[in-house]
C-alpha cells in the first residue's frame, strides 16, 4: 500500500513499503516518491538482519540512503559497480544490492500504479 504525505493542503509525496534481499535475509524499506516530479524523496531501512558494523550501516549511516534522493523513478536504481550512481557500503555489497533492488522494485510498482495513486491522492483533503 501507499501512504500519502500532505503539504500545503495537497498530497505531494507517497511512501511505500518495499523489501530487498540482503546478506542476513530480508531488508525492509520505506521509499518515498514525490508524485509531482517522480523523484525519490527519501529511503529508509526499517528492518534488517545484517552484520553489525557492516551491512547494518545501511540503517545506521544516512550517507548511504541519502544517495537515492532525487533519483528519477524512471531511471534504473543501481550500484556504481553495476553501472548506476549509488556507492555501495564498504564491506557490505550484498546488503547494498539488496537495498537498491528493493528501491528499484518500489519504483516499478510506483510507475505501474502511478495513475491510480495520483487519482486517490487528489481525493485526499488535509
Amino acid at each position: 500500500g501507499f501512504s500519502p504525505a500532505v503539504f500545503d493542503g495537497k498530497v505531494k509525496v507517497v511512501a511505500m513499503e518495499a523489501f530487498g534481499r540482503g546478506y542476513g535475509g530480508q531488508i525492509g524499506l520505506i521509499v518515498a516518491v514525490d508524485i509531482e516530479t517522480d523523484q525519490i524523496a527519501g529511503v529508509a531501512v526499517t528492518t534488517h538482519s545484517e552484520t553489525p558494523g557492516l551491512g547494518a550501516r545501511a540503517k545506521s549511516d544516512p550517507t548511504f540512503t541519502k544517495q537515492f534522493k532525487g533519483t528519477s523513478a524512471k531511471e534504473p536504481v543501481k550500484l556504481k559497480s553495476d553501472g548506476g550512481k549509488i556507492d555501495a557500503i564498504s564491506g557490505a555489497t550484498v546488503t547494498s544490492k539488496g537495498v537498491t533492488g528493493g528501491v528499484m522494485n518500489a519504483m516499478e510498482v510506483y510507475l505501474r500504479l502511478k495513475n491510480t495513486i495520483v487519482e486517490k491522492a487528489k481525493s485526499i483533503k488535509a
